[in-house]
């Protein structure tokens, strides 16, 4: 479901029909409001965070980072039962080595994976993971249509810099070169 249509209170509500609980996500920022949505959905349940500072792994709900999890030794501390069901938040990640030992260390009644990129640009097949499953799927121009989104308006903003004389490190331009480069631009 595109972002702003309620993926996580969806799951909240799914949830409702299970005794145990995990949350995981990569980031710490999703954990803490997903566990906000999830306590106003199910008030009367506990939930505990699992991450890098809190280790509250015997609550109804866990939130747990990815990061954390993964790490041998705490999932060692679940027993692949622990959890009837377990949602991954961004499941656009799962294909990753730190989202597969998790997914590989338990053994839910359900998986629930929700994200708003289904599509992954190294071409791994997060479907397969679930065997193919798909719950809902909608993208955000037909969220959009239907009224549940606002329309959205782009506006470019011309960039007179020669990228062409800028070196790429990894994954971003070279900083200093950029902003020489700019500069240059600027004084030109």
């Amino acid at each position: 479901m595109a972002t702003g249509l309620g993926k996580t209170y969806l799951a909240a509500f799914f949830a409702k029909n299970y005794r145990r609980v995990l949350f995981a996500a990569h980031r710490e920022e999703l954990l803490r409001q997903a566990s906000k949505s999830f306590a106003e959905v199910m008030p009367e349940r506990t939930v505990g965070i699992y991450d890098g500072q809190h280790k509250e792994g015997d609550a109804d709900t866990v939130f747990a980072s990815i990061l954390t999890l993964s790490m041998k030794k705490h999932l060692e501390s679940f027993e692949p039962d622990a959890f009837d069901l377990v949602i991954i938040d961004e499941f656009n990640h799962a294909a990753a080595s730190t989202y597969r030992r998790v997914l590989n260390n338990f053994q839910p009644a359900f998986l629930l994976g929700i994200t708003a990129t289904p599509t992954r640009t190294d071409g791994k097949d997060i479907y397969a993971i679930c065997e193919g499953n798909v719950v809902y799927q909608i993208d955000f121009i037909e969220a959009v249509q239907r009224g549940w989104l606002a329309p959205f308006h782009y506006y470019g903003i011309y960039d007179d810099t020669d990228y062409s004389q800028v070196k790429w490190v990894g994954t971003r331009y070279d900083e200093e070169e950029l902003l020489l480069s700019q500069q240059k631009a600027h004084w030109s």
